[in-house]
């Protein structure tokens, strides 16, 4: 069984690498036609969506392994719990419309630099500020 566990945890860890190193590659891509960037908006979003995915299943899996809770034998609440980091990964992406002040892919991939959601620090507050939340 831990050679399963760990067979696991190599193979969603390469499996974010690999989106890494693909998220990378688009973004290197040449976006000569709307099309194209289109392609790579899509392409973006969706590999933030791959790690948010990755990565909260990763943490559900050790919360398993270790039987942390009793929360984490129920199914539905950790389809939830990764359905719902996957969207708010997805959602990380409209920092670019908000600052573009448009929905135009060309205006959008005129910007210069990165967007607020797109830093570090910041999602690291919201993050704090949710888990200090109260709870009903």
């Amino acid at each position: 069984m831990a050679f399963i566990i760990k067979f696991y945890y190599l193979s969603i860890y390469l499996l974010i690498i690999f989106f890494s190193l693909l998220g990378d590659y688009v973004l290197t891509i040449s976006k000569t036609n709307t099309l194209l960037m289109y392609l790579v908006a899509i392409t973006d979003t969706l590999i933030h969506g791959s790690h948010a995915f990755f990565t909260w299943l990763m943490l559900i899996l050790l919360k398993l392994r270790t039987n942390h809770s009793l929360y984490f034998c129920d199914t539905r609440l950790i389809v939830y719990d990764i359905l719902i980091a996957l969207l708010i990964s997805i959602s990380i992406d409209f920092d670019h419309i908000i600052v573009a002040k448009s929905f135009s892919i060309h205006n959008i991939h005129k910007l210069t630099g990165r967007p607020f959601l797109h830093n570090t620090t910041t999602l690291l507050i919201v993050a704090l500020l949710f888990i200090h939340l109260p709870t009903a």
